[in-house]
């Protein structure tokens, strides 16, 4: 009878032993796997930034050759010269995303007439956007 209790006793132990090393394995996979995961993500969410970083630096020479060409030109530009430039560029090409570039005049109040006067040779539907209100005038820096 005694020998029943200490096999009884001995299932119990192999139970629980077989179930903490079932527990203990199912843990180191878990964190194999999740350590795999992990990295994975890691390294991709790096490409991806990567590749819009290096997006960007493209963008950006775009920008600073719109601005060598404006400084080249003693620091104006028409527009048919200006279009002549974006055409050059290949925006759809070398640029995906770029919708257009274009160049902000900044006019003192003061000159606003004559500027106006002077971009409707080229373009007679030449307007400013958004409208100047005659109560910004005067906070127009």
């Amino acid at each position: 009878m005694t020998h029943a209790r200490d096999l009884h006793w001995t299932h119990w132990l192999v139970l629980a032993a077989s179930l903490g090393l079932t527990i203990f394995a199912w843990d180191f996979s878990n964190r194999q796997i999740e350590g795999k995961f992990s990295t994975l993500f890691n390294h991709e969410a790096d490409h991806v930034v990567e590749l819009v970083q290096e997006r960007l630096q493209k963008y950006e020479d775009g920008l600073w050759a719109g601005v060598a060409a404006i400084r080249a030109n003693g620091g104006n530009i028409s527009y048919s010269e200006w279009r002549t430039f974006a055409a050059s560029l290949r925006l759809q090409d070398k640029y995906p995303g770029i919708n257009g570039i274009g160049v902000i005049h900044h006019v003192p109040p003061d000159r606003l007439a004559a500027y106006l006067e002077d971009q409707r040779r080229e373009r007679p539907e030449y307007r400013i956007h958004p409208p100047i209100l005659k109560t910004n005038i005067g906070r127009l820096p």
